[in-house]
C-alpha cells in the first residue's frame, strides 16, 4: 500500500468543545504519522480510508421516535456492510452500552447484537470495561481488542491554584471543599453525596455541585441544598473554564456513581491536581493503580457521612503537589493505538489481542 494509512474517526474533533477526548486521541494518532479525517456519513462510503473509529453508535439511538431508531439501524448496518465489502476495518471504543436517555432500547438492542458479531476490532479502556462488554455481548469475546486507558485532559485545561479559585467563586470561607462537577445524571449519585454530606458535623466543611441536570432530580437537589448553607449548587451547563475553575477549588472531587465504565470527570480531575474520592469498582481500582492512591481514594459504597469526614481530615494533611499521569500519555496512548490499527489492517488478528 502506498501513501500514509487513514483513519475516518466518528467524531475526531468537531464535538472537541462538549468532550476534547477525541481531538486529543486525534492528534495522538497524528504524531504516529497517521491522516485522520472526520467520518461523514455523506462521504466516508465513497472514499479509502484503513479504518473507521467509531466512538457512540448509541447516539443513533437516543432521541425519541421508533422510526427514527429503525432507520438509523439499518444506516449503521449498511455502513457496515460497504466497510467489510471494501476491507475497510470499523473499531468500536466502548464508551457506553446503551444511550444514557434510554430511549429505543429495542431497536438499539438489536443493533449491538449484530455490531459484535461484525466489528473488526474494539478499544476498550479498561479491563473492567471489556468484562462488562463479553458479559453483555458475548460475540465480543472472539474479536481482536486493545485495552488502553482514557488520556489525562492537561493540554486543554487551565488549572488555577485553590485559593485564586475560591476567590472567584466566592468561596473563601470554605474549610475543606468537596466537589461535584459535571453532567448529572441519577446514576452518578449526586443524591446520595447530599444525603451524606448532610451528616457531616463540621460547619467549615462545604460542598459544591455543579452541571447540568439530565434527569428529574433537580427539585429533589434545591430541596437539599436549601437546608444546609454549607451547599452551593451551579444547576446549568458549565464552559471549560468555570468547571477547571470550580475542580481547581475543591479539596476532593467525590464521584459516587452507581455504575461506571469510564470517567472523564475522575481524568479531569487529576488533570487539574486534585484527588477523586471514588467507589470501590474495578474501573476505579484500576485508575488507582495507574496514578496512586494519593490522588484515587476508594471508598467501600455506600458513602456515608463518616467516609467524608475521614477524607475532609485526610485532606487536611495533604501538600500541593503534581500527580503523576504519564501513565496516560497522549503521544504514548497514540503510538499503542495505531500499532494495533496496522495489526488489524494488516491482517495479523492474532497479535492483535492485548491489554495497555
Amino acid at each position: 500500500m502506498t501513501g500514509p494509512r487513514v483513519v475516518e474517526s466518528w467524531p475526531a474533533r468537531q464535538n472537541r468543545a462538549k468532550n476534547p477526548f477525541q481531538a486529543l486521541l486525534t492528534e495522538g494518532l497524528e504524531r504516529q504519522g497517521w491522516v485522520v479525517r472526520e467520518f461523514n456519513l455523506k462521504r466516508s462510503p465513497f472514499r479509502r480510508a484503513d479504518v473507521w473509529h467509531w466512538h457512540w453508535p448509541d447516539a443513533q439511538f437516543s432521541r425519541k421516535g421508533t422510526v427514527r431508531a429503525r432507520v438509523r439501524s439499518l444506516m449503521l448496518r449498511t455502513l457496515l456492510l460497504l466497510a467489510r465489502a471494501r476491507g475497510t476495518r470499523v473499531v468500536w471504543t466502548v464508551h457506553n452500552f446503551a444511550n444514557h436517555e434510554g430511549n429505543n432500547a429495542e431497536v438499539e438492542a438489536r443493533f449491538f447484537a449484530h455490531l459484535q458479531k461484525v466489528v473488526s476490532g474494539v478499544h476498550f479502556m479498561s479491563e473492567a470495561s471489556r468484562t462488562e462488554a463479553y458479559e453483555r455481548l458475548p460475540y465480543l469475546a472472539q474479536r481482536p481488542y486493545v485495552v488502553l486507558p482514557h488520556g489525562h485532559y492537561r493540554d486543554v485545561v487551565t488549572p488555577s491554584p485553590r485559593a485564586a479559585a475560591r476567590e472567584r467563586l466566592d468561596l473563601r470561607g470554605a474549610g475543606v471543599l468537596f466537589a461535584f462537577v459535571g453532567q448529572i445524571r441519577r446514576y452518578k449519585g449526586v443524591g446520595q453525596l447530599l444525603d451524606a454530606f448532610a451528616g457531616v458535623q463540621s460547619r467549615s466543611a462545604h460542598l459544591l455541585v455543579a452541571g447540568s441536570v439530565k434527569d428529574d432530580s433537580a427539585p429533589y437537589l434545591q430541596e437539599s441544598a436549601d437546608t444546609d448553607d454549607r451547599v452551593q449548587l451551579v444547576l446549568r451547563y458549565l464552559e471549560d473554564e468555570e468547571m477547571s475553575t470550580m475542580v481547581s477549588a475543591a479539596d476532593v472531587v467525590v464521584l459516587p456513581y452507581e455504575k461506571v465504565t469510564n470517567s472523564g470527570s475522575a481524568l479531569l480531575a487529576l488533570s487539574l491536581d486534585r484527588p477523586v474520592l471514588v467507589p470501590r469498582t474495578e474501573t476505579f481500582v484500576e485508575l488507582q493503580a495507574m496514578v496512586g492512591s494519593r490522588w484515587v481514594v476508594i471508598y467501600d459504597a455506600p458513602l456515608t457521612p463518616e467516609v467524608l469526614e475521614e477524607t475532609a481530615a485526610w485532606a487536611r494533611e495533604q501538600p500541593e503537589e503534581h500527580a503523576d499521569l504519564s501513565a496516560l500519555d497522549w503521544s504514548t496512548l497514540g503510538r499503542s493505538m495505531t500499532r494495533w490499527y496496522a495489526q488489524l489492517v494488516d491482517g495479523r488478528s492474532e497479535q492483535a489481542n492485548h491489554g495497555s
